[in-house]
């Protein structure tokens, strides 16, 4: 049987008929013979399995037809198969003008049976050029209503769907079974198909090209499933999202407003190699474009709102255009001016107008402004008071110092660096000595402090000649109370120790220095380095409290490290205790003592040992002291030794008494221990003060001091009386200036121990 289309045979029949019938030239007339061979080259000996066309003209003729068989194939063309093929003769009577004449035409039409049959012989010819690489199984046949449906022994390998995926080290022969339904009747045919292997060393361009297949351009409207592995070839595949808003790393998918193209970068990783592999994604929207204006015009504004800000008035992507309307001016203006709550956070309503494509459409949003920050209620604060003081230079009076600002809940504390000339309550008292001093207001609000410091300068005592500095001297070394205390010290222990109380009697000799200098060994104590100018007096103690850890002693220590060529970088210049003064390096030298490293002079750092903003140069630009704790020993001494240690180095670099530094202000170690743990850090710059007085204004004056209480109080001050008890004591002091010899006697009361 000839394999003719039947249906394509009656639709071009028809168009020859109704759309393309020849036309005539005038002299020329239709002839049957003309007819019969197109009727012929239509119908003769055709095979149908389907309604025909059979027309009722052609040109000037008109054509009727008669079925042998009516039952089969009625005079009309409709066809009623059997199970097997039927041969029907059409007679069709051609009549041109009043002339008529017959002609006969054998058709077949096709039995069901062999319907299948042609259906299954067409499927079977498909595999004859079969390409595993490029194919698609067919799911209907060109003439016949069927439907067929495919099953892969092995979907990994060979879908049905067309996708491939080469196996891994050998080809795979692959069962693809087909199912054939056609009116009411089922055929099962199967076909072995071989899916060559990957070649080697073309297994990570395998699994990018699957990849590609498979994901790329892919319509994502929900979460999918990234894989970490290829189907058939042992590659791993590690995903990241350039758009993780949309989907992530996982596949989670959030829809966006708009589709939105996204992409993906998967990188294959085979035996060692990796390559990167960049995939293309769309993802379904769930809104229209206003949603989208709305959706940017909140991310413009943001939340929480902290700082004024400007309204957005256009969006030139989609030529919407805006205006706006605060629900509580009084927090957010209409302008975008914020004034933060100094009492918790507040909501307010923004409405903004939308004019998108002629069309104005209202948008109300929530967004927090946030309560005014602790820092920023520091900060406002902090305006208030330099209304105050800095409109000041020199303080010669008390001060009134606020302890609080309402307005912002803010409480001040004030400190000073000579709290002995201004005390934290504003109390002013005139040094004998001028200096510089600087006010410290710590502003707390809730848990955030901000210290705000403001230097001014103080003027000393002023006297019209030599016995006026004289007595101011005098009466300032005169205690109307003698301090009493329990304090500690610190070492590789704690000890309690007892401060009875002294008088600071002024020797006008000038400290005795034991010049004991270390020879330049390893560079670790003795750096060599001089410094570039010296800025600072640091102020350490030995956090050694025990028995004989002397100045002796540590220069011993001082001596062995020097001679260690493992030993760590550390040195001082002046060893200070109850009886006497070593100077371990020389004055002009460099050492390593204050923790600040090699940082210079008129800066500060972030010390992360000791989490604390600290200033610079007191290693490269500063003389170390330590000052002994030993067990045992008159700590006041070594106090009264080092400020006169101290008062002729500032004279001797010419510095002022804020230099006087201690080694906690460059690192923020907690040193010189024992001072700062018994609040007696004052009380040392007082005795500074003095020493710097007498050598400043005192030049050829001499004292001499008697005890007219000798049981309690000795000739160079000390209470010796160790009973914790009150006394009275009583002194006087022969001063000669310039031949002249006056007495002065004072008394003064030794408070109780507590």
């Amino acid at each position: 049987m000839k394999k003719i289309i039947v249906t394509v045979i009656c639709l071009f029949a028809c168009v020859i008929l109704v759309g393309c019938k020849p036309e005539l030239e005038n002299n020329e007339s239709l002839s049957f013979d003309e007819i019969i061979k197109w009727l012929d080259d239509q119908y003769q000996n055709k095979e149908v399995n389907e309604n025909i066309s059979l027309p009722g003209e052609y040109q000037t003729a008109t054509l009727q037809w008669t079925s042998n068989n009516n039952d089969v194939l009625s005079n009309t063309g409709e066809v009623n198969a059997l199970e097997t093929d039927v041969d029907v003769v059409l007679e069709c009577e051609i009549k041109i003008n009043e002339e008529i004449k017959k002609h006969k035409i054998t058709v077949t039409v096709v039995g069901k049976i062999n319907e299948m049959a042609r259906i299954t012989e067409w499927v079977a010819a498909y595999f004859t050029t079969f390409d595993s690489n490029n194919f698609v199984l067919p799911s209907k046949h060109p003439d016949y209503d069927c439907i067929i449906t495919w099953e892969s022994s092995n979907p990994n390998i060979l879908s049905v769907d067309g996708k491939v995926n080469k196996p891994f080290g050998k080809d795979e022969d692959i069962k693809l079974s087909c199912t054939i339904t056609y009116q009411e009747k089922i055929e099962q045919l199967s076909f072995n198909v071989i899916v060559t292997q990957v070649v080697s060393g073309e297994e990570i361009a395998e699994v990018s090209h699957w990849l590609m297949a498979n994901y790329k351009d892919i319509i994502v409207d929900k979460d999918i499933v990234l894989p970490t592995e290829h189907p058939t070839i042992p590659a791993t595949l590690t995903w990241m999202s350039f758009y993780e808003e949309i989907i992530d790393n996982d596949g989670h998918f959030t829809a966006p407003i708009l589709d939105q193209e996204i992409e993906f970068l998967c990188v294959v990783s085979f035996n060692g190699k990796k390559q990167d592999v960049f995939v293309e994604m769309v993802a379904k929207g769930s809104g229209t474009v206003m949603d989208a204006i709305k959706e940017w015009v909140k991310k413009q504004i943001g939340s929480p709102i902290v700082y004024n800000f400007r309204f957005p008035t256009e969006y030139p992507k989609y030529h919407a255009t805006f205006t706006w309307s605060s629900g509580n001016e009084q927090i957010i203006s209409n302008n975008g001016e914020v004034i933060r709550p100094l009492e918790g956070d507040a909501l307010v309503n923004l409405t903004c107008f939308i004019t998108y494509e002629g069309k104005t459409e209202s948008y109300t949003f929530e967004v927090v402004v946030l309560e005014l920050a602790a820092r920023d209620k520091c900060t406002e604060t902090k305006k208030w008071l330099d209304e105050t003081f800095l409109g000041f230079t020199k303080i010669e009076r008390d001060l009134n110092l606020p302890t609080e600002y309402s307005p912002m809940q803010a409480t001040i504390k004030w400190s000073s660096n000579f709290s002995n000339i201004v005390d934290s309550t504003g109390k002013f008292t005139q040094p004998i000595s001028g200096t510089n001093i600087s006010l410290i207001a710590a502003i707390t609000v809730g848990t955030y402090t901000m210290e705000v410091v403001y230097n001014y300068e103080v003027a000393g005592f002023s006297y019209t000649n030599k016995w006026e500095a004289v007595e101011t001297f005098l009466n300032s070394i005169n205690y109307k109370e003698i301090k009493t205390q329990h304090y500690q010290t610190f070492g590789n222990r704690t000890l309690n120790v007892i401060n009875y109380g002294y008088l600071p009697f002024y020797n006008h000799n000038n400290s005795v220095i034991d010049l004991k200098i270390l020879p330049y060994t390893y560079g670790k104590q003795r750096t060599g380095i001089v410094r570039n100018s010296t800025q600072y007096i640091v102020v350490h103690d030995t956090g050694n409290n025990n028995k004989n850890a002397t100045a002796e002693m540590h220069w011993s220590y001082i001596n062995n490290l020097n001679n260690n060529p493992n030993s760590s970088s550390v040195s001082w210049h002046f060893t200070v205790d109850e009886d006497s003064i070593i100077q371990n390096l020389p004055l002009d030298e460099v050492a390593w003592h204050a923790g600040d490293g090699t940082r210079e002079y008129g800066a500060t750092y972030f010390n992360t040992t000791y989490q604390k903003t600290s200033i610079t140069g007191g290693n490269k630009n500063g003389i170390g002291i330590e000052t002994c704790v030993d067990e045992g020993s008159e700590y006041n001494n070594t106090m009264r030794n080092t400020a006169k240690l101290v008062a002729e180095l500032l004279l001797q670099y010419n510095l002022g008494f804020d230099r006087i530094k201690q080694h906690n202000d460059f690192s923020g170690k907690d040193c010189p221990m024992t001072m700062r743990h018994a609040n007696r850090w004052d009380e040392f710059l007082f005795l500074v003060e003095l020493e710097y007085f007498a050598k400043v204004n005192l030049i050829g004056v001499t004292f001499e001091w008697t005890s007219l209480t000798p049981a309690i109080l000795n000739n160079r001050g000390e209470i010796i009386a160790k009973t914790g008890d009150e006394h009275k004591v009583d002194y006087q002091v022969a001063v000669t200036y310039d031949n002249v010899t006056k007495i002065y006697t004072f008394s003064s009361k030794v408070m109780k121990l507590k």
